[in-house]
C-alpha cells in the first residue's frame, strides 16, 4: 500500500460494479480516481435554507421524486414539505412522488407530542429504553427487568422471553400511526407514503431524497422543526423553532456543467433514466450506505457496511488531524481508533453539544470521558443542541452521513452518506462551517 491519504473502500461503493463473491474485496481510491467531473455540491448547515432549496427542487421534478426518511414530523416543516409534495402529485401527474419512512422513528419524533398528551407512560419508557440502546444495542432484544414497573406490557401479552420486537409490532401500528400523524395519514391518502416495519431491529435512520435521477441530498436533517427551524406562511422557513438543532445536509447535483463548492443551481437536464444519480462514477464523491440487518445475523461481507467501514478507514488512515462534530461519540471501535491515532500524535477535534435526553447524555458521556483529556485531544462543547455527522480528515476527505457514532449505527441500522475525496474548495467550506459553531 502506498503512503499516501488513500482510503480504502469496498469494492461495489462505486457505479454498479460486480459484486459478485469473489469481487467483494477492497479496493484503493485516491483525489486522481476516474469519473464524471459534471457535477455541483452545496453544503447546508441549517434546514430552513436546505429545505427552501430542496422545495424548490420539488417543483423543478419533471420525473421522479424518490424520499427516504428517518422521521417525519408532525410539526410545521412536515406539513410545508408535504404540501409542496402533494401539489406536485396534484398538478404534475406525470412525476413519480415515492416517500417511505422509518415507522420507529416517526413514532419517537413525530407523535412524541401526541402520545404524552394521551398520557402514554408506556411511551415515556419505550423513548429512553431506545435512547439507550444507542450505545448498547444488544440491551435492545429483552425487556425483563423494565416490565415489572409497567403492568402495559403484560396485557399486549409480552412476557419476559419475548422480544422488543413483538411488542413493536402491537403498539406502533398504521391505525395509532395515522390517527396521531395527519400528515402521514394525508401523504398515505394520496398514496405517496410507505412505512417501514414495526421492528426495533430493521430500522433505516438513512435521510436522502433523491429529484429525476440527477439531484441527491443527504445528510443528518429529518423532516422536522428541530431540523429546520420552522416555517409558517408569513414568514416561510424562519429558523426560529426553540428546539432548533445545528446539523448539516449536502446537495449533489449532476445536470450542471461546473464542478465548485458553492454552485446551487445547475441546468435542469436530466440523466438516462435507468442510470440513477448513486450509480454514476462522478470523480472524487463517493455515495455511500450501511444496510439494516438483524440481530441473528452478525456476520456482514463488506458492501453491507460501506459506511462504517469508511468510518474506521478514515480514522486508521488519518495522517495529521481528524475532526468530528458528530450528536453521539459512543461506538466503543471509533473510541479505540480515535485514541490509538491520538497516541500516534494525530490531532482531533470533536464537537459536541447540548444533551439531547438525560439518558443519552449518560451514555454518551462514558464515550467521551474515553478520549477527552488525552494529549492532542479539544473537545469543545457548545449550548446549542447537535445532531450532526459530519467527519473531516487531513482536510482531504469529508464524510457527512445520517450515522451517529454509535454501534446502532455503525453496526445494524440502515444509513446512507457522502464521502467528498479532495475538492479544496469544499474542504475549506466544511471547515469554516465547523468552526461557526456558538
Amino acid at each position: 500500500m502506498r503512503e499516501t491519504h488513500d482510503l480504502i473502500l469496498p469494492t461495489g461503493a462505486r457505479h454498479g460494479e460486480d459484486n459478485t463473491e469473489e469481487n467483494k474485496g477492497l479496493r484503493l481510491i485516491d483525489s486522481d480516481c476516474e469519473g464524471d467531473q459534471d457535477y455541483s455540491l452545496r453544503l447546508y448547515t441549517n434546514g430552513h435554507e436546505a429545505f427552501a432549496d430542496m422545495v424548490e427542487d420539488f417543483w423543478h421534478a419533471q420525473k421522479s421524486i424518490d424520499i427516504q426518511m428517518y422521521s417525519l414530523g408532525n410539526d410545521s416543516t412536515a406539513r410545508a414539505l408535504a404540501n409542496a409534495l402533494l401539489a406536485q402529485k396534484r398538478f404534475n401527474p406525470g412525476v413519480n412522488v415515492d416517500v417511505r419512512i422509518d415507522r420507529m422513528g416517526t413514532f419517537l419524533d413525530g407523535c412524541r407530542k401526541e402520545l404524552l398528551e394521551h398520557g402514554s407512560k408506556l411511551f415515556t419508557m419505550l423513548e429512553a429504553f431506545f435512547r439507550l440502546a444507542q450505545y448498547d444495542y444488544f440491551s435492545m432484544g429483552r425487556i425483563s427487568g423494565l416490565q415489572k414497573d409497567f403492568s402495559d406490557f403484560y396485557r399486549m401479552g409480552v412476557d419476559e422471553q419475548n422480544e422488543m420486537d413483538d411488542f413493536c409490532r402491537k403498539f406502533f401500528t398504521d391505525e395509532r400511526l395515522f390517527s396521531l400523524h395527519p400528515v402521514a395519514r394525508h401523504l398515505a391518502q394520496a398514496g405517496i407514503l410507505k412505512v417501514g416495519k414495526a421492528l426495533m431491529t430493521d430500522m433505516d435512520h438513512s435521510k436522502k431524497v433523491r429529484i429525476d435521477g440527477n439531484i441527491l441530498w443527504t445528510g443528518g436533517m429529518n423532516f422536522v422543526d428541530a431540523s429546520s427551524g420552522g416555517f409558517d406562511f408569513e414568514n416561510g422557513w424562519h429558523g426560529k423553532a426553540p428546539e432548533y438543532h445545528r446539523d448539516f445536509m449536502v446537495r449533489i447535483d449532476t445536470s450542471g456543467k461546473e464542478n465548485g463548492a458553492e454552485i446551487v443551481n445547475g441546468g435542469r437536464g436530466h440523466t438516462d433514466e435507468r442510470q440513477g444519480i448513486e450509480e454514476r462514477a462522478l470523480k472524487n464523491l463517493f455515495f455511500l450506505k450501511n444496510k439494516g440487518a438483524r440481530r441473528d445475523i452478525p456476520e456482514y461481507s463488506p458492501l453491507d457496511k460501506q459506511l462504517t467501514n469508511a468510518v474506521y478507514r478514515l480514522i486508521d488512515q488519518a495522517k495529521e488531524e481528524i475532526r468530528l462534530e458528530h450528536a453521539y461519540v459512543m461506538d466503543p471501535t471509533v473510541i479505540h481508533k480515535i485514541r490509538k491515532k491520538a497516541h500516534e500524535g494525530v490531532g482531533i477535534r470533536v464537537t459536541r453539544g447540548a444533551p439531547e435526553t438525560p439518558q443519552l447524555e449518560m451514555e454518551n458521556e462514558k464515550g467521551f470521558s474515553k478520549i477527552q483529556g488525552m494529549s492532542g485531544v479539544d473537545v469543545r462543547r457548545i449550548g446549542k443542541k447537535i445532531h450532526s455527522k459530519v467527519m473531516q480528515v487531513d482536510k482531504r476527505f469529508a464524510l457527512i452521513s445520517s450515522a451517529n457514532l454509535s454501534r446502532l449505527s455503525m453496526e445494524y441500522t440502515g444509513e446512507s452518506g457522502v464521502l467528498i475525496v479532495g475538492n479544496e474548495d469544499f474542504q475549506a467550506r466544511l471547515g469554516s462551517a465547523m468552526d461557526e459553531v456558538e
